[in-house]
């Protein structure tokens, strides 16, 4: 390296450097960065020759021997298996990137744990050595093995925990996941588990992928969404009594035998509720069958498929309070595989409206329907049916809640409404792109397929909606406002304390100038699903000190 024409040390053109590489780092694995030094040299007032650099990445690979933590100073490049063995625990730090080869896993074995740790504003990055081609697996197998992901972004790879190992994540994208040439019952999956005592997936993403798979065990998903799916959204085989679907929505499966949710294997003790389903017109919403039992699906919105809800092969299920609409049948019970017999349900404050054919029952299926909305030319059998247009707000462009004036309004059990109970679906869905999630919308009755009301302000406060959505305030009172104040605890110690919103990350930062000097943060505090009071500690011995809070959301 030669200087002319300055007068800078070149400790000083190092530092420069160095935070010129540090913007770049990420995503940019073994950039050289010849091309960027004119521009440096420019900002330097130097003139530089014959002067490269070469961002390195850490290889990783084997047996890992000790508690292993992977930070985001440089990519992690695994180009053979990773073990994590009993009682060894990898932790990968938030905002790594970890690029795996063709076929190449990490998995953690028989009390081996991994730990993904990523934020909302730096996520872990999963992604193939070479940009195109699938690697295979991170997971968890073995007993007591865990693996624990939040805030990741996995591309390219599955994700499974399996033979008893129990998994965790929340607030992930898994997406691009396709095998082709020998796929089986195992490869096949974007999301694979069997046997995991504890299973949760919520606030997670899923994108054009084969299947979501979870055999046996307990199983909890909630508040996600999956779209752009080849085989079945949800698929649940020999769930346990105590799984549960809730507040998903599942949507565009559009080729033939891809159902939004399949429940079979003699699953037991499923419930599905609060979700929303659509854009399969091949197959079904719901799916019920192999002798599964004591299946609930309740409170659910479901159009634009062949079947909403199916009940097959000795299976049996509760269908309470759904809309089901637009759609070839809106419930079809019937016997699947030969010898297996029909489908049996009990079925009560439910919409089935503007389909094809509403109920149709074969191979000696029943079903036991009441206090329901139903279309047809005659009033269908039970007690407290009814025949009326239920009168949706805007049934075309699918909003499915009711008109003050709907006759479904006080005609279910007890004087209940028919049809679902909103909000449905993953708030992670933006229909109209606003910026205000469709859930969020709903909670406020406001029209989830009209961007302009993120602009509004219905109370006054001088906050748009979309304002009060990121401050996570009541759009409708005008007293709600994002304010922290100060505590002390039982100890003396000083904290900052506010309300903070389900599902929405924070950052406290501070300065100890009024007017000028840039903010440091001094926490950054990670979204959970229910509403809650945040306390942080916090020094005041300084003459002076500034605190504001930040607040991010899942994208």
């Amino acid at each position: 390296m030669q200087l002319t024409a300055t007068n800078e040390k070149p400790t000083a053109i190092w530092e420069d450097l160095g935070a010129f590489l540090h913007r770049l780092r990420r995503g940019k694995p073994r950039m050289r960065l010849a091309s960027a030094r004119h521009c440096i040299a420019s900002l330097l007032g130097l003139v530089i020759f014959g002067f490269a650099f070469v961002l390195h990445a850490i290889d990783a690979g084997g047996i890992i021997t000790t508690n292993t933590v992977w930070t985001s100073a440089l990519p992690i490049h695994v180009t053979t298996n990773v073990t994590v063995p009993t009682n060894i625990t990898l932790t990968i730090q938030a905002g790594a990137l970890v690029q795996l080869g063709r076929n190449i896993s990490i998995v953690a074995q028989d009390g081996g744990a991994i730990d993904v740790a990523g934020t909302i504003r730096e996520p872990v990055l999963f992604r193939s050595l070479d940009g195109t081609n699938n690697w295979l697996r991170i997971g968890a197998d073995g007993t007591n093995a865990t693996l624990t992901m939040r805030h990741a972004d996995i591309e390219h790879g599955q994700t499974a925990v399996l033979n008893a190992a129990s998994g965790l994540f929340e607030m992930c994208y898994f997406h691009d996941y396709d095998v082709t040439g020998f796929p089986t019952i195992y490869n096949q999956p974007i999301l694979v588990t069997e046997s995991a005592p504890s299973l949760i997936v919520r606030a997670c993403h899923f994108r054009n992928y084969y299947e979501a798979l979870f055999r046996s065990g307990v199983i909890v998903i909630e508040d996600s969404l999956f779209e752009d799916i080849v085989g079945d959204g949800i698929d649940f085989d020999t769930a346990a009594p105590g799984s549960v679907i809730r507040r998903c929505t599942i949507r565009h499966g559009t080729l033939p035998n891809v159902d939004a949710v399949d429940l079979g294997s003699q699953s037991i003790g499923v419930l599905v509720e609060n979700c929303l389903m659509y854009d399969f017109p091949f197959d079904k919403g719901v799916s019920i069958g192999e002798g599964s039992s004591d299946i609930t699906v309740r409170s659910c919105v479901i159009y634009g498929v062949d079947t909403g809800i199916a009940v097959k092969d000795s299976s049996a299920a509760a269908i309470v309070n759904n809309t089901i609409a637009d759609s070839n049948y809106a419930l079809r019970l019937y016997e699947k595989n030969d010898g297996q017999g029909g489908g049996q349900a009990v079925a009560w404050n439910n919409i089935l409206w503007s389909n094809t054919n509403s109920i149709s029952l074969l191979n000696l299926s029943t079903i036991a329907l009441s206090y329901s909305d139903v279309a047809g030319a005659s009033l269908y059998p039970g007690t407290g049916n009814i025949s009326a247009n239920p009168m949706f707000l805007d049934a075309a462009a699918h909003d499915y809640r009711l008109a003050t004036t709907s006759p479904a309004i006080g005609s279910g059990t007890n004087g209940a409404t028919l049809g679902a109970l909103f909000p449905i679906g993953s708030f992670l869905v933006d229909t109209d792109g606003d910026g205000l999630p469709d859930t969020w919308e709903l909670t406020y009755d406001m029209d989830f397929n009209n961007p302009a009301d993120a602009a509004a302000d219905p109370d006054a406060d001088g906050l748009s909606n979309l304002q009060e959505y990121l401050a996570g305030t009541n759009p409708r009172i005008a007293s709600s406002v994002l304010k922290a104040s100060l505590r002390t605890n039982s100890n003396g110690a000083r904290l900052l304390e506010f309300s903070a919103a389900a599902n929405k990350s924070y950052t406290i930062e501070y300065r100890d100038s009024l007017g000028i000097g840039a903010w440091a943060k001094l926490a950054e505090i990670d979204g959970v699903p229910s509403e809650r009071v945040q306390q942080w500690p916090i020094d005041l011995s300084r003459p002076m000190r500034l605190f504001r809070i930040l607040v991010s959301q899942p994208h």
